[in-house]
């Protein structure tokens, strides 16, 4: 099964996502319920293997932090293929995202190795984008490319299968892991 770990975006962010949105007149949009920030993608999961995933996400330690954002840019340079809303690097999201990697090769499991760019996909643009791509493309980053975009306090992780089909993927949490402070003198390596 493909999985992947996310920070869930709450509802007021979604909603000033939404209004991003509606000024990108190309591409796919992703749908407000699918507003997440990927710390880990695996594209394949054995199901021997979620229980020792789920009992590693479940050790993961960290305070609330606050997760803020640099504007929208889009990924592939000259042929992008997404719309994202960049996320401000935090020491803190570092040291979840290498926490949830840790667990996942204690579970035998290896993410896909990207450098991490953490952001959140407003929309994709699919393998044969219109030829009318990179000027709207243009235009839409000229317009919003440092937009205001409000921050939120992350409190948890979550779990979440991606299945796909004819359309956008669907999306269903397995679970979730509210972040709890480390014990004192301890800190996640």
């Amino acid at each position: 099964m493909r999985l992947f770990v996310a920070v869930p975006v709450p509802e007021a962010a979604r909603d000033a996502f939404s209004d991003l949105q509606s000024g990108l007149r190309v591409g796919r949009q992703v749908a407000s319920d699918q507003f997440h920030i990927t710390l880990a993608f695996f594209p394949e999961v054995p199901p021997q293997a979620l229980a020792e995933l789920d009992a590693g996400f479940e050790e993961i330690r960290a305070w609330p932090f606050d997760v803020a954002f640099t504007g929208v840019d889009i990924f592939g340079g000259a042929r992008p293929r997404l719309l994202a809303a960049m996320v401000r690097p935090s020491p803190e999201l570092d040291t979840v995202h290498r926490a949830v990697h840790g667990a996942a090769r204690l579970a035998g499991l290896q993410p896909e190795r990207q450098k991490f760019k953490p952001h959140v996909t407003l929309a994709r643009f699919g393998a044969r984008p219109p030829a009318s791509l990179a000027g709207e493309v243009q235009r839409y980053l000229s317009e919003n490319a440092r937009a205001e975009i409000p921050g939120f306090t992350a409190q948890t992780i979550t779990l979440t299968r991606s299945v796909l089909g004819g359309g956008a993927p669907v999306y269903d949490d397995l679970a979730r892991y509210p972040f709890r402070p480390l014990p004192d003198g301890w800190d996640v390596p």
